[in-house]
């Protein structure tokens, strides 16, 4: 589970980069579809300051998602618009929550925001408040970013990596070739470079998941 200590600052990276007035916080998050995050507050039960925090959940442009379970709510149904003001209970609280649905196919990422604003709009830079993240579930990544450049003639060999991944990962190059002396077997970029020139290929990582997770392709560099 992720905590962050937070405080309310204008101008807080909305996700068009439009400017917003203060009491706002945008915050990006990466999931695969179908998996249920749930997001809460805690101003009131930690700070036991009069903080008054809405959560709502938005896609890149802004816009509120309808795939919500409301606090209390332990049904297999999200149909809710994603928006909370108060955690109910006796007495109510004044911090938020919502559980997540994360839309789009399963094994395949998606990236929403979790907005917290004041509802009073009083909100000072002083006012802090936490905030509770837990059920994401990362995708498969490629961490290798860029390979080393080889030359003719001298052996190379290069291990590719990627994480989160379910399973066995197979690498495949979906577009171009690899230099004329190497290939890719299990991962690894190997062999002898014969050929002078400049070589660009596209390589991918798939998972034994079902479905698979496909991530992005990582473009190599040319040589």
């Amino acid at each position: 589970m992720d905590k962050l200590r937070p405080a309310f600052r204008p101008y807080q990276d909305p996700p068009d980069n439009a400017p917003l007035p203060a009491d706002n916080d945008y915050y990006k998050l990466v999931s695969i579809g179908g998996s249920v995050v749930h997001v809460e507050t805690q101003a009131q039960r930690w700070y036991a300051t009069t903080l008054d925090t809405v959560i709502e959940i938005v896609d890149s442009g802004n816009t509120r998602y309808n795939t919500c379970r409301q606090p209390g709510d332990t049904s297999a149904n999200f149909a809710s618009i994603c928006v909370n003001d108060d955690i109910p209970g006796n007495p109510p609280s004044a911090d938020s929550a919502l559980d997540f649905q994360v839309p789009g196919a399963a094994n395949v990422a998606s990236t929403f925001y979790v907005h917290v604003l004041d509802w009073n709009g009083q909100a000072r830079p002083d006012m802090q408040y936490a905030l509770q993240i837990s059920g994401v579930v990362p995708p498969l990544t490629i961490q290798t970013a860029q390979l080393p450049a080889a030359a003719r003639g001298f052996s190379y060999s290069e291990q590719l990596t990627a994480v989160n991944g379910t399973g066995n990962i197979t690498w495949s190059i979906t577009s171009g070739s690899a230099p004329p002396g190497l290939s890719v077997t299990a991962g690894a970029i190997a062999g002898t470079p014969t050929t002078d020139g400049t070589y660009a290929f596209t390589l991918q990582a798939t998972d034994s998941a079902n479905p698979p997770q496909n991530p992005q392709p990582h473009q190599s560099q040319s040589w």
